[in-house]
């Protein structure tokens, strides 16, 4: 006998069913499982009250109310559509009983004239398959392996409820379930929700709920596939999922427990069983998984989230929160700042993968699986809303943080915790701020873990960090004995620890029997008081890389050490290590003890009462370090004299280099690829500036800390005793940048060599206004080395004016002109002094730097551009953009006005094949005509004059036009004549900055206007003085028209 009730219109679920379009999509999906139906396929129709008079199942109207006689009377192919209700089992079974090949569909309203008008979101729809704790199962699918149920036959749509011993057994049954949602079934004794043996069904969309059990979902001998699938806040007694000689495969698949469930394991593996888990999520509270020895878990692209889980290489720490919506009230969507979002992998939907799951689009929820065309996330439920996008492999921390620290916008707060969370290879970032280490706590680093602070809280590659930034400053603050404490935890180079303040602790970092790197740290503040030996860093048995850290202000009344050495053999490369003191025994910049043997490079130690202290079993290596050498032992000895580092202002804790510091270019490249240890990765200094600014790096932890050094003046000079790279710089207290010389080639360059800087008041006619002379004391004309000289956009930009083969025009440089530069080398010494071409004698050779293995870049941290260059002999050296001998120097161009004519006057030296000089006027400085040729001598040196009675009367601007016998030519600078040579007058009429004015007596205490071209009045000026200084600077360029009292004008023209 059947028999059906009616479902309660009050009861409430909090499963939401997927939306229409994910039905059409799993119909579709499912129907490559099916059998091919028979010609005569049809569809039954079932509601909880029949058919008001006739009931032959085939329409609403004459609908069955029986859901089992419906089944048992369909044949393969056919389907059953079952109306909102609730529908029980035969009263003498063991349960519910699906037909192969037979799909039965629920949650119809009963006017549904498609499939796809059916609404699973309606609650009104609800068809309910209970079992009214009156049946073993509610549903019991028992079968031979001969007769077993395929994925043909299908369950879809229902609510599964009331089996005494669980929901759903399957026995040599491998349906397709659906849209379904257990809840409400089992006891402490029995198997569980589901109960799966030598099957294989394939779950998509299923939530199991609320049931009891030794398991939610038990399989023995099977291979289920689960798709979407939540199994959720079930009261089991061993475990969510159990596995005995089975290999289910789970994909976006969320299995969690409440924390009352303090037994619980998400999934259990006994005998023989290797589950496959893919984008899912399991939570458990005492463990994700457990494993019999004989079975294993196969984990890709899921995440596991209690404190031990098991992985390919046994238990791995992974404590976390997988930031679900509400799971105390069954919500187990994903928050935002879950690590699960877009963490998932889309491979595995992908068409033609094993399971093939290709059809399937839209997770339980029926929301898209590839939100905004992203990366699945991991669990059932996809998270339906941007957010700032994750960096692989890293975690954020920021004070107060309360989220996952997927991202910054969902930053955790404790630095320890994500440390703890992260494995080998990952990473730990941590914005500025103060973070406070519990006394008995101090930070633990982890092996291959890199923990980097100093950020804003907004950079999304390591690169954007910027370390000298203050508000960015991480500060680990301890209050104990120790800040950071890697003790015999076998930690090696791979651990991290960059980018931090170290203060608070008695001692700052302890490393005992582990070698971590230790890089960009500032470590002070740290008050020794009473133990034996401490303060920085102290190295028990260890090898730790240390790097760009200042171990300074260490204050105590013990015996304080920058770092102490026992039995230790770290590698200390740019550290500064001062200002550490005591009121007790001592302060030491290094301690060395047992057997220690630390490599000390480019190192200042400074400042504290010894600097290098050694027991004779130990043996440090110090090369390219500025060490303060330790007081004699006998106490009436004068101290040996040190060298001043000359720190910026030591007294109040700025240990940065000024110019002139001896520490200043004098380090070496230890950064450079191929050294051990390998330090090309850590490019900049404690404050992110760049390690090589001026092609050399310095010493200490700071490289030079201003801006970078100005250019060498005109007439500065170097000189230095060369055994290896340096950079010269000039003699006086700025300490100017003049050229940069590396030894190399068959003659490298040594001993003495001087330099010598000359930059030309006006623009020489061919050739740049800066030029060098750089002449060794050894072997002048044989001596080799690459140089680099330096040069302003400035001194480019006024070469160009003149001439018509450009250089650079700006830093970008997008027209090439740099392949316009040649170097024009002139043998010896300049015999007059004046540094010009003529004043050598000897073979003239001119080259690019790149037929020389050189080159031409801007350097944009210095704002100059460097030119580099292989040379054999050295010399004067000038930069040109032709390769022709320059052909002469222009001494002088000059303009004076006598009665009805211009006079024009220049003078040459050391012509060379010059042709003539053509005099170029203008109105405007813009636009200049010929007005006369004059012959040139040709050679030597010459002077020349021409009077132009034609522009007397006007103000007119002058160049000349040097064109050579080749035919090759260059302009002069541009000079200019007023028209009147008393009253008013003003220069240069080519401004920039400024200008000046003259004006006779009678304009004192008048107004003078300025217009521009358009007789716009800009500016008005009361004449003060008979001359006067006017500011041009903000003036756009173009010509400028200044009306004095008289009527008289004046014109200039601004750049």
């Amino acid at each position: 006998m059947h028999s059906t009730i009616r479902s309660s219109k009050n009861e409430k679920l909090f499963f939401v069913f997927p939306r229409t379009a994910l039905c059409r999509a799993i119909f579709l999906f499912l129907s490559t499982f099916s059998i091919i139906a028979s010609a005569q396929a049809k569809i039954w129709y079932v509601t909880y009250s029949g058919g008001a008079t006739t009931k032959d199942g085939r329409s609403w109207g004459t609908a069955y109310n029986t859901l089992q006689s419906t089944i048992d009377q369909s044949e393969a192919g056919d389907q059953i559509w079952v109306a909102g209700g609730t529908y029980y089992p035969e009263f003498s079974s063991a349960g519910l009983s699906l037909k192969e090949g037979v799909k039965v569909y629920g949650g119809f309203s009963g006017t549904e004239a498609n499939l796809t008008d059916r609404n699973l979101k309606l609650t009104q729809n609800k068809s309910v398959i209970t079992g009214g704790r009156l049946h073993s199962y509610t549903i019991n699918n028992d079968h031979t392996e001969a007769d077993g149920l395929t994925r043909a036959t299908l369950l879809d749509g229902f609510t599964v409820i009331g089996g005494i011993l669980g929901g759903m057994r399957n026995y040599h049954s491998s349906p397709t379930l659906s849209n379904l949602f257990f809840k409400e079934n089992g006891a402490s004794n029995s198997l569980g929700a589901v109960i799966i043996v030598d099957s294989s069904p394939l779950f998509v969309n299923v939530i199991i709920t609320g049931n009891q059990g030794a398991a939610a979902l038990s399989n023995s001998g099977s291979a289920p596939v689960l798709v979407n699938c939540a199994i959720v806040d079930n009261t089991v007694e061993a475990a969510v999922l159990i596995n005995s000689n089975s290999a289910p495969v789970l994909l976006n698949c969320t299995i969690a427990t409440k924390k009352t469930q303090a037994k619980a394991v998400g999934i259990g593996n006994m005998l023989n069983s290797v589950p496959k888990i893919r984008n899912s999520i399991i939570s458990a509270v005492i463990a994700d998984i457990r494993s019999h020895e004989s079975s294993s878990a196969d984990i890709r692209d899921s995440q596991l989230f209690t404190d031990f889980t098991e992985g390919p290489s046994g238990l791995i720490p992974t404590k976390n929160d997988p930031f679900f919506e509400n799971p105390a009230s069954g919500n187990y969507r994903l928050q935002k700042c879950s690590p699960a979002v877009n963490m998932g992998s889309n491979i595995y939907y992908a068409s033609g993968q094993n399971p093939d799951i290709s059809g399937i689009s839209t997770d339980l929820d029926g929301n898209t699986r590839f939100f905004d065309g992203g990366n699945a996330d991991l669990g059932a439920y996809e998270y339906q809303a941007l957010r700032e996008p994750a960096v692989t492999g890293v975690l954020f921390i920021k004070p107060g943080g309360t989220g996952s620290g997927i991202t910054w916008e969902c930053a955790a707060g404790n630095p320890q915790d994500a440390i703890d969370r992260s494995l080998a290879g990952q990473q730990v970032w941590v914005a500025g701020g103060q973070y406070l280490l519990d006394k008995d706590h101090p930070l633990v680093m982890k092996e291959g873990v890199k923990i980097y602070g100093g950020f804003a809280g907004t950079e999304t590659s390591l690169g954007e960090r910027d370390l000298s930034v203050k508000v960015n400053n991480s500060i680990l603050r301890g209050s104990g004995q120790l800040v950071v404490a890697n003790s015999d935890a076998g930690i090696t180079p791979s651990a991290v620890l960059d980018g931090f303040t170290i203060t608070g602790g008695m001692n700052g970092i302890s490393n005992s029997q582990s070698s971590p790197t230790l890089s960009n740290l500032l470590i002070t503040g740290n008050p020794l008081n009473g133990a034996f030996m401490a303060g920085g860093i102290m190295n028990y048995e260890s090898n730790a890389i240390t790097t760009n850290c200042a171990i300074v202000g260490n204050q105590g009344s013990g015996t304080v050490v920058g770092i102490v050495n026992m039995s230790s053999s770290p590698v200390i490369t740019n550290c500064t290590i001062t200002g550490n003191t005591t009121t007790g025994p001592g302060s030491v910049g290094i301690a060395n003890l047992g057997n220690s043997g630390p490599k000390i490079r480019n190192c200042i130690i400074y400042g504290n009462q010894l600097g290098v202290f050694s027991e004779p079993s130990s043996s440090p290596t110090i090369e390219y370090s500025l060490v303060d050498p330790n007081p004699p032992t006998d106490p009436n000895a004068p101290q040996p004299p040190g060298i001043d580092p000359l720190f910026v202002n030591a007294a109040a804790g700025n240990y940065r280099l000024q110019p002139c510091s001896p520490g200043v270019n004098t380090g070496f490249n230890y950064f450079q690829a191929g050294l051990t240890p390998d330090l090309s990765g850590l490019n900049t200094d404690l404050e992110s500036k760049p390690r090589i600014r001026e092609h050399m790096t310095d010493m200490g932890a700071y490289e030079f800390g201003g801006e970078t050094r100005e250019l060498a003046s005109d007439l500065d000079e170097a000189s230095a005793t060369i055994d290896r790279d340096k950079v010269l710089t000039s003699f006086d207290s700025n300490c100017r940048l003049v050229a940069y010389l590396l030894p190399n080639g068959p003659a490298p360059v040594k001993g003495y060599v001087s330099a010598k800087v000359w930059v030309a008041s006006s623009q020489p006619a061919n050739f740049v206004k800066r030029h060098y002379q750089i002449s060794p004391g050894i072997d002048t004309q044989q001596a080799t080395a690459r140089v680099t000289l330096y040069f302003t956009q400035q001194e480019f930009t006024d070469f160009n004016e003149v001439n018509e083969i450009k250089l650079p025009l700006d830093a970008a440089d997008v027209e090439n002109h740099k392949a316009n530069l040649w170097i024009e080398k002139r043998p010896g010494f300049s015999i007059d002094g004046s540094g010009l071409p003529n004043s050598y004698i000897g073979d003239v050779v001119s080259f690019k730097p790149s037929e020389a293995n050189g080159k031409i870049e801007w350097n944009a941290d210095a704002r100059h551009w460097e030119v580099s260059f292989d040379v054999t002999g050295f010399s004067g050296f000038f930069v040109k953009t032709r390769q022709s001998t320059l052909p002469l120097n222009l001494v002088s161009f000059t303009a004076t006005k006598e009665a009805g004519s211009n006079v024009l006057q220049w003078s040459t030296a050391s012509e060379i094949n010059t042709d003539q000089f053509e005099i170029q006027r203008s109105s405007n400085a813009r636009t200049f005509v010929g007005v006369a040729t004059v012959e040139a001598a040709g050679s030597g040196s010459s002077q020349y004059s021409y009077h132009d009675r034609t522009g007397h009367d006007r103000t007119s601007y002058y160049r000349l036009k040097m064109s050579d016998l080749d035919g090759t030519f260059s302009y002069s600078k541009i000079i200019s004549l007023a028209a009147h040579g008393d009253g008013a007058g003003i220069y240069p009429n080519l401004a920039r900055a400024s200008i000046t004015f003259q004006a006779s007596d009678a304009l004192l205490q008048t107004t003078a206007h300025l217009y521009d071209i358009m007789g716009h009045r800009v500016q008005s000026i009361t004449v003060t003085s008979n001359r006067q200084q006017l500011d041009t600077e903000q003036l756009i360029s173009g010509l400028y028209i200044l009306k004095f009292a008289d009527g008289t004008v004046q014109r200039f023209v601004k750049e």
